[in-house]
């Protein structure tokens, strides 16, 4: 279970077996047991008890900016990771693999957005998936594949913004700052997302600062940059389908100079249905498994050929 405090004021503290949580209304009280994450967007008070039996207990805490994405972390020190992971990591990163297996996921981020387009419109293939596979196929030039996948994804959010209630269609994707209020609850959803993989990226034994595509664009760890592609998706349907659905409002938002952040009131209705789809169980190889934990599984796949390639080379 994932705990999120985005009330200012809570104090976190140790009591006994249990990890307390009390505000000006109400006290929580929870077993370490049953916590895997907890993730703070708040301003909290936290006792060094309460830090050192998370930690002893393997919970990951995380501190969140005000749009969801990881400012800081906590975790056990002692967590082990094999070493033919990150050398097989780097010689990927060193050569045209670290490329391939990025055109692979961005390939798998095109095909779930056109999936998404043709069950809003009943309409099949609207971002014309053969020739962006061609362009793909044997293009080695990263901004030339930036600018083709970028050109998919603005069509992708022209026709997806038509299908959202009027007062909440969008003229662009936009991220820090978002423009509107579509893209605030995407933004945060990401943010959400990109803590998990990072997580699972630390526990597969992945370093999550060595990527392949994105590493000279972005001043974050680019390995969960480039991993998150294929799943941007479960970000995009989510908010999507809240929207469609009515159960967002207007007033789960703040404006601020035209830069619209998820506020408290939103975040406490929001992010548990997104928790929802999150824990949504799919099929995957013929067995039932949560989206969340698919992503551990496909970070443990994507350690294995790390390994390989290690051992290949060795």
């Amino acid at each position: 279970m994932e705990v999120f405090i985005s009330q200012d004021g809570c104090a976190l503290y140790k009591s006994g077996e249990l990890l307390v949580i009390t505000n000006k209304k109400e006290k929580l009280e929870y077993s370490y047991r049953d916590i895997s994450s907890i993730l703070i967007s708040g301003n909290v008070r936290v006792t060094t008890g309460f830090l050192r039996e998370a930690i002893e207990n393997n919970i990951d805490i995380v501190i969140l900016d005000k749009y969801g994405y990881p400012k800081g972390r906590f975790w056990n020190t002692g967590v082990s990771t094999i070493s033919k992971i990150r050398k097989g990591q780097l010689l990927c990163s060193k050569s045209t693999l670290g490329l391939e297996i990025s055109k692979k996921w961005i390939e798998d981020k095109v095909l779930n957005m056109n999936f998404h387009l043709s069950e809003l419109t009943n309409q099949e293939n609207l971002l014309d998936i053969i020739k962006f596979q061609d362009n793909l196929k044997d293009n080695t030039d990263l901004n030339s594949i930036r600018g083709f996948e970028g050109n998919i994804s603005k069509i992708y959010f022209s026709i997806l913004s038509q299908t959202l209630p009027r007062q909440f269609q969008f003229l662009k994707r936009s991220f820090r700052p978002a423009l509107d209020e579509f893209n605030a609850l995407v933004n945060y959803f990401l943010g959400i997302l990109y803590n998990r993989i990072e997580k699972s990226s630390l526990i597969a034994g992945i370093d999550p600062n060595l990527g392949f595509f994105h590493r000279d664009d972005y001043n974050r760890p680019s390995f969960v940059f480039d991993f998150i592609e294929k799943y941007r998706y479960i970000a995009y349907m989510s908010a999507t389908k809240f929207f469609r659905a009515n159960k967002v409002r207007k007033s789960y938002f703040i404006n601020e100079n035209n830069s619209f952040f998820l506020n408290d009131d939103g975040k406490k209705n929001l992010i548990p249905l997104y928790y929802n789809e999150l824990n949504k169980s799919i099929t995957f190889k013929g067995k039932k498994i949560k989206t969340i934990d698919k992503i551990q599984q496909d970070l443990f796949e994507v350690a294995k050929y790390f390994i390989k390639i290690a051992e290949e080379v060795d």
